[in-house]
Order: structure tokens, then sequence, then C-alpha cells
């Protein structure tokens, strides 16, 4: 298993975590943003892994954390001509192909079948995390981790297509609000909030 990584320098310490997991050796892709938008990111990831050599399976997370970006995988997966499937619940291989299954809302089960090489976005319940043990951390700081630039990759980063302007906190909420009286007089009400005081509806 191979960890490819596109950020800081300060991403060698995630990386070195996901090591101690498990995974045998790891590329970072050096840059000097914290945010980078999801087509560069896509654009290096896929330089780095045609560099190291394609998997048959790529994973990846549902979406980012901190911008809430829910676009690198499918940008990674058209680059690559790969199929994709996001939020994958449960994972199994038969062959060449990988049967997927995610969940669709309301409880339902959807079930997708891929061609290999294909791009997983995984979700919770995928898989059952592992807490690394402490010979397990000190054998990560002993496995390769590759460091290269985007420039060393053919990319530029001067133009990105997507900036982060600004992050701001959301503000703090009250606390909840009872609402007394009939049914008819509690929906009354509850209207009113939505429309008046938090301007939802």
């Amino acid at each position: 298993m191979i960890i490819v990584t596109v950020g800081k320098p300060e991403a060698a310490a995630t990386i070195r975590s996901a090591l101690a997991m498990g995974a045998d050796r790891a590329i970072l892709v050096k840059t000097d943003t914290q945010f980078l938008d999801a087509a560069l990111t896509a654009k290096a990831l896929k330089a780095a892994m045609e560099k190291d050599g394609l998997p048959d399976m790529i994973f990846t997370g549902k979406g980012s954390v901190d911008t809430e970006s829910f676009q690198t995988q499918y940008r990674l997966a058209h680059a690559l001509g790969m199929p994709v499937v996001n939020e994958v619940s449960s994972l199994s291989a038969d062959g060449n192909k990988a049967i997927a299954e995610l969940e669709v809302g309301g409880g339902d089960k959807q079930v997708i079948e891929m061609n290999l090489p294909c791009v997983i976005g995984a979700t919770k319940g995928l898989n059952e995390p592992r807490y690394p043990k402490f010979p397990d951390i000190m054998k990560a700081k002993k496995k390769k981790i590759e460091e290269m630039t985007l420039a060393d990759l053919g990319l530029d980063a001067s133009s990105p297509g997507v900036t982060l302007e600004k992050l701001e906190p959301v503000p703090e909420r009250t606390g909840a609000k009872m609402i007394q009286g009939s049914v008819e007089e509690q929906v009354t009400e509850l209207i009113r909030v939505l429309k008046e005081d938090e301007k939802v509806l």
C-alpha cells in the first residue's frame, strides 16, 4: 500500500501515522499552499501516480474536511480514465472487478460493479481503523517518504483555478427554545421562528 499526499511539508507527520497503520511507503508532493484547489490536486496526484506506477485501486476520502470539496476523486478518476464511486461503505473484489456498496439516503443501499483499475471514495464503515502500537510507530520512522514538488511533475501552481479568499467561523447559536401550547400553536410558532428569526424559509 502506497500513500500519496499533496500538501505542505508538515503533512509528513500525518503520512507517518498512515505508515504506522500498515502502509509500505509514501509519496509527498510538497506545496506552499494550505488550500490547493481540487483540479490542481488531482493533476498532482495523477502525475505522481503515473511516475510511480498506477495501482489497481485508488482510495480517497469522500470529501476534504477543510474546504468541504467533493471534487478531487472525480477529477482524478476522469484524468486517469477510471470509473469512480464515492461514499463507499462496503467493498469486495472479484477478479478484475470491484463491487462497491454505498448508502443513497433513507437507509437504502446501492451496489455498483466496476472494472479495475478504479477510484474508491471511502466513508465510515468501509474499514476498521488500525491503532498502531509503539513498535509500528518506530518502524514507520524508517519507511520511505519520497518527496517531490509540483514543478518536478511539470505542474504550475502560480495560477490555481480556485483561490480561497477567507475563512470565517460559524456564529455561535443561542440555546434551544422550547415552544409551548397546543400542537397547532407550536406549529404556527415554529413556522414563524423559521421565517422571521432564522430566515430559513
